[in-house]
């Protein structure tokens, strides 16, 4: 490669860090900004457990009945406190981990299923249902890694879906 070659992409990658510093926030200590829809919609879920944000349309699954057939099933759900990259519709978020340590079961409850379908690719960077992904009515499912190690489990977690 030319001077010129490493000249530039140097300066790319320096513009990519500056920007992506700048898109995470300062550092100045200046912690009462007001947070984000989608920070505030994850804080709410957060604290009020699976009873959170998201008002689901046409009968679609609140995360409160996932969370109470899932515990039915034997299983323990997680409410993260974070939100998930590029989603900016209310979203409720709930993990499940399975027996196998590497695989976790995260739903996404969306107030529709045109939004489940819409978020999928921010959220699992595929485009339509696979191994490791499926929408399911208003219910986006994705599995960490293929769940064939726990097969018993990733069919608890299916049975819940719409």
């Amino acid at each position: 490669m030319s001077t010129t070659t490493h000249r530039l992409l140097a300066g790319a990658a320096l513009a990519a860090l500056l920007l992506t510093g700048a898109a995470c926030g300062s550092d100045d200590g200046d912690d009462d900004a007001a947070p984000t829809t989608a920070a505030a919609d994850a804080a709410t879920t957060a604290e009020d457990g699976a009873d959170g944000a998201v008002a689901p349309a046409d009968g679609g699954l609140s995360a409160a009945d996932l969370e109470a057939c899932l515990a039915e099933a034997g299983l323990e759900a997680e409410v993260p406190d974070s939100v998930p990259f590029g989603v900016e519709d209310p979203v409720d978020q709930l993990d499940v981990q399975l027996a196998d340590e590497d695989l976790t079961a995260s739903l996404y409850v969306f107030e529709t299923e045109e939004a489940a379908e819409e978020h999928r690719t921010a959220i699992t960077l595929q485009t339509e249902d696979d191994d490791r992904n499926r929408v399911a009515g208003n219910v986006l499912l994705a599995y960490s890694i293929i769940p064939s190690f726990d097969r018993e489990g990733a069919d608890a977690v299916e049975a819940c879906l719409p």
